[in-house]
């Protein structure tokens, strides 16, 4: 019952000092290193694929994603108009993510892309690859970037989401649009 105690207590300061992300308190974990073609190899913890240590917080609101961001009405700012996010949570997705990343650097050599993250990273739950539309110049081609993901997001939750003047809880929330499963961002203490 001691150790029980422990435990909890360490579960019960785990969420108070890290309130979106909870560290998981059991099962047996192992690090690994997985390869990735041309980019530097990443360490994650995983326990049977799943990366483990990161979970979603419950708390999240899910926002409707039947009308495109197009069709809402918001106006960009006058710089990047829009940010590309593709999850991965474990190995299997990992190459999906990093294949569907190359398919779009050839389908879209205007877009910016960045290094892919290993681990969560300010509102995003998991690790993920990121890419920009470069410049405000390219604010009409997000119905082509919207096409693309719909037919080639696979088994990979993708959000696509503006930089408007609603600010970034909105930007995040109504005005973005999912392609896959909607992930619930870390955004509880955002300004509404």
């Amino acid at each position: 019952t001691i150790f029980l105690m422990i435990v909890l207590l360490l579960l019960h300061l785990t969420v108070l000092f890290h309130r979106t992300r909870v560290l998981c308190a059991f099962g047996s974990f192992k690090s690994t290193t997985i390869p990735i073609k041309k980019y530097k190899a990443w360490n994650l913890v995983r326990n049977d694929q799943k990366i483990v240590n990161y979970s979603l917080n419950a708390a999240a609101t899910i926002f409707s994603q039947e009308e495109s961001p197009q069709k809402r009405n918001f106006v960009l700012k006058e710089r990047n108009p829009y940010d590309v996010h593709a999850y991965f949570k474990n190995s299997v997705q990992l190459e999906e993510a990093m294949a569907l990343r190359e398919k779009m650097m050839v389908e879209f050599p205007w877009m910016r892309f960045y290094n892919p993250k290993s681990r969560p990273l300010g509102p995003h739950p998991i690790p993920m690859w990121e890419a920009d539309f470069g410049g405000y110049e390219n604010r009409d081609r997000v119905e082509d970037i919207f096409a693309f993901l719909q037919k080639e997001h696979g088994n990979l939750s993708v959000l696509v989401h503006p930089h408007s003047h609603d600010g970034d809880y909105a930007d995040h929330t109504c005005n973005a649009q999912w392609f896959g499963d909607v992930l619930p961002l870390r955004i509880q203490g955002w300004k509404r």
